[in-house]
C-alpha cells in the first residue's frame, strides 16, 4: 500500500547480502540470497517507524516532499502532517542499523531487526550519520549557520557530547550545507567571497 502510494519516497541501502528498504512507514529487510520459495521466507524482518495508525486519519498520513540538496539531484522524503521527516535511515554499522522513529534514535540488530539500543529526546526531523565509534545526531537548521549537533557512542547510545556541523538542507542558499557524509566526516559545501568552496572536515 506505501509502495503504490508514495513510491518516491522508497530509499533503501545495502548491508552485504542484506537490503534495508524504508518505505516511511516502516523498514524492511529484504535477504537477497534467499530462494524465493514457499519454505523460505526473504524478509527476515519488519520494523514500524510510525505507529501503526488507521489510513483514513489525514492528521497522521505520511506523504512525499520534494528535496533540494547541494550538488544532487532532487529526492522525494517522507514527511508527517507536520512536514517532519519519518522513517530516516542513518549508517548501517557492523552490528546494526539506526535509524530516528519519531523523538527517538533506535539501533536494530541486521541479523533479527530486534532493538539493541534506544536514545529518547532527539529533535524531530533530526538526520544522522556517523561511523562504528560515533554517531551525529543532527537536528533541522534554524537559520543560516552551523547547528548542534548530539554525538552520541554508536556501540550503545551514550551521550558523548555536542559538535557544531553543517545542516544538509535550509532556505539560504549561500549558507554552508552538507552534501554527504563518509562514515563521520562531512563533505560541505560554501559560498565564499569570490567562490565556491568543497571541503571535507572531521567534526
Amino acid at each position: 500500500r506505501d509502495y503504490f502510494a508514495n513510491y518516491r519516497c522508497n530509499h533503501a541501502v545495502a548491508a552485504g547480502h542484506l537490503l534495508l528498504v524504508s518505505t516511511g512507514r516502516q523498514v524492511i529487510a529484504v535477504d537477497t540470497l534467499r530462494p524465493e520459495s514457499a519454505q523460505w521466507d526473504r524478509v527476515p524482518w519488519r520494523y514500524d517507524v510510525v505507529e501503526p495508525m488507521s489510513l483514513a486519519s489525514p492528521a497522521r498520513t505520511v506523504r512525499p516532499r520534494r528535496v533540494e540538496r547541494v550538488g544532487q539531484l532532487p529526492r522525494y522524503e517522507p514527511v508527517d502532517a507536520h512536514g517532519r521527516p519519518v522513517g530516516v535511515l542513518g549508517p548501517v554499522l557492523s552490528h546494526g542499523v539506526l535509524l530516528r522513529r519519531a523523538d527517538q534514535v533506535v539501533c536494530l540488530d541486521l541479523a533479527t531487526g530486534q532493538t539493541l539500543w534506544v536514545r529518547e529526546g532527539v529533535a524531530a526531523g533530526s538526520t544522522l550519520f556517523g561511523d562504528d565509534q560515533r554517531l551525529f545526531v543532527v537536528p533541522p537548521a534554524q537559520g543560516t549557520g552551523l547547528v548542534e549537533a548530539l554525538v552520541l557512542r554508536a556501540f550503545d547510545g551514550t551521550a558523548l557530547g555536542t559538535r557544531l556541523v553543517a545542516p544538509d538542507r535550509g532556505a539560504d542558499r549561500g549558507a554552508t550545507r552538507r552534501m554527504a557524509n563518509v562514515g563521520g566526516r562531512v563533505l560541505q559545501w560554501s559560498k565564499r567571497a569570490g567562490g565556491l568552496e568543497l571541503a571535507l572536515v572531521d567534526p
